[in-house]
C-alpha cells in the first residue's frame, strides 16, 4: 500500500491533482530555500558582513521564494503578454543581485532589505509592461 501512495505521489504530481501536488510542490520549495540559503549566508559569512544582516539570511530567500511563487501563480503568459514567462533563473537572478553586495556599501540591515527590494523590483517589476 506504501509503495502504491508513493508511485502515485511520483507519477500525478504534474496532474490536476492539488492534494498531491502540494507535498511535492512544498518539498521543491524547502530544496530551493536550503540551496539559495547556504549561497547567501556563506556569502555574507564569509565577507564579513554584520550580524543583523547574517540574520536576514532565511528571511531574504523564504521572502524572495513567496514573492517568485505569487508571481509565478498570478502573471500567467498570455498571447499579448508572452513575456510573462517566468523561472528560476528569475529566482537565482535576485539572489544573484544580493551577491553583488559588498560591507562598505551594506553596512546594516535596512540597507540590505532596500537592495533586497531594488533586486526584486529590478528582476520581476521590469518585466510588467502594457
Amino acid at each position: 500500500l506504501l509503495f502504491m501512495i508513493l508511485l502515485l505521489f511520483v507519477f500525478n504530481a504534474s496532474d490536476d491533482h492539488p492534494v498531491l501536488h502540494y507535498p511535492l510542490r512544498r518539498q521543491r520549495q524547502m530544496c530551493i530555500r536550503d540551496s539559495f540559503s547556504t549561497i547567501l549566508g556563506g556569502h555574507l559569512t564569509s565577507k564579513g558582513f554584520a550580524e543583523e544582516v547574517q540574520a536576514l539570511t532565511n528571511p531574504i530567500i523564504t521572502m524572495s521564494i513567496n514573492l517568485y511563487t505569487k508571481v509565478l501563480d498570478g502573471l500567467l503568459p498570455t498571447p499579448a503578454k508572452s513575456h510573462y514567462t517566468f523561472n528560476l533563473r528569475d529566482l537565482s537572478k535576485v539572489v544573484q543581485g544580493l551577491l553583488n553586495a559588498t560591507t562598505k556599501k551594506v553596512n546594516d540591515k535596512d540597507v540590505f532589505l532596500r537592495l533586497w527590494i531594488h533586486e526584486c523590483s529590478r528582476v520581476f517589476c521590469d518585466r510588467l509592461v502594457d
